[in-house]
């Protein structure tokens, strides 16, 4: 008969059986209903407060009836020893390990050696600052009791005096090196967050645009839209995005495997981490784009002022046996014709441009479209 198995047993997966079904946390103070369900103690005598019944099975309950459950609580404290015993030498290996990368030093090591060294040195030189005023105070307290007559320095309550002085500063020298252990020891612990909550420095590529950023960190629980925003920053000041297409799509090629996933703008509000996305990912923004430069500017007759002055630039459209087509009218409406220059810096008198005459497509005078955006189809 065999007396031990040798099982594994994963730690996570027990610790989820013993979660209180109120606040869905790990128990804290456990203790067992007369129908053999547990929960907190406050969650429970909450509940009976508000319902007078178990939340599982709604059978009647009184806060008398409810009893301590001792063996769940050692359970739950036998895990809890497990779990640090089992990180404690996950720590001790890592730091007594090389690193898979051929450096003779494990990378977590020296990546909190190389970042620990300034503070280190910092603290040290803090409390170095701290034993120096402490030793000027007991040499103070020690000339002042040393520069009294003999008589009264051989007065026992004197030397009690003396003892009791020395003795608190050496408490006020603990204390203060304690309070900065404790106030650095809490900072620390804030400091260091756990790998699945650090920002993903990613890479982004807008293909349409020619853009590729290298280095673009954002938060694990920032959804997808997060990066489009990022370009639409980008492109703020220099050029900015009018519109996206709605076809818009996402492909994310992770660093490791180079599997793609496309995402549609429509799903953008999935978060990093619900897509798995890892450090050094690429992410495509496959679609087109309309930024403000690739609107075309309206015809100069729309807004043509002549108490202005203003000169512009006209040309002659050999295909359509046209002059005095001004400079957005033979980009846009006479696209792929052939066309020379016909006037420089020309300054008008009135709103002159004979497109007009031709079916003019861009905001004019005699259709006054205003700011009319032209999208391209594929938008």
């Amino acid at each position: 008969m065999v007396d031990k198995i040798g099982a594994k047993v994963d730690s996570e997966e027990l610790i989820s059986l013993l979660k209180c079904s109120i606040c869905c946390c790990e128990y804290t103070n456990p203790v067992l209903t007369k129908c053999g369900h547990n929960f907190c103690l406050e969650c429970i005598e909450e509940c009976i407060d508000r319902n007078h019944e178990c939340p599982e099975c709604k059978k009647k309950l009184v806060k008398e009836e409810l009893c301590k459950n001792v063996q769940v609580g050692r359970l739950q404290r036998h895990i809890q020893d497990l779990r640090s015993k089992a990180k404690n030498e996950l720590v001790e290996n890592v730091l007594a390990l090389e690193s898979g990368f051929g450096n003779n030093r494990n990378l977590v090591l020296a990546l909190l050696q190389d970042n620990g060294k300034d503070q280190i040195a910092r603290f040290e030189l803090y409390c170095e600052n701290a034993k120096k005023e402490h030793e000027s105070t007991k040499r103070k307290l020690k000339n002042k009791y040393s520069s009294l007559p003999p008589q009264q320095q051989a007065n026992p309550q004197t030397q009690l005096n003396q003892a009791e002085e020395m003795r608190e500063a050496d408490e006020r020298y603990k204390m203060i090196i304690d309070y900065h252990l404790k106030v650095y020891n809490d900072y620390i612990k804030q400091a260091f967050i756990c790998p699945d909550q650090l920002s993903i420095l990613l890479s982004v590529h807008l293909p349409k645009k020619n853009l590729i950023l290298g280095s673009v960190y954002v938060s694990p629980s920032a959804p997808l839209r997060e990066v489009r925003l990022i370009i639409e920053k980008l492109f703020k000041e220099r050029d900015p995005i009018i519109k996206w297409a709605l076809n818009l799509c996402y492909i994310i090629t992770n660093p490791l495997t180079k599997a793609s996933l496309m995402i549609p703008m429509l799903a953008e509000m999935k978060t990093l981490s619900e897509l798995n996305v890892i450090h050094g990912t690429k992410i495509e923004l496959d679609g087109d784009v309309l930024c403000e430069s690739d609107v075309p500017k309206p015809c100069i007759t729309l807004d043509f002022r002549a108490e202005d002055k203003k000169a512009y630039d006209y040309y002659s459209c050999e295909t359509c046996s046209s002059n005095w087509i001004c400079e957005p009218c033979i980009q846009q409406c006479h696209k792929g014709h052939s066309y020379k220059n016909h006037m420089k810096e020309h300054i008008p008198t009135w709103a002159c441009c004979y497109c007009l005459k031709k079916n003019c497509q861009l905001p004019n005078k005699k259709n006054s479209m205003g700011s009319v955006i032209i999208k391209p189809e594929s938008l």
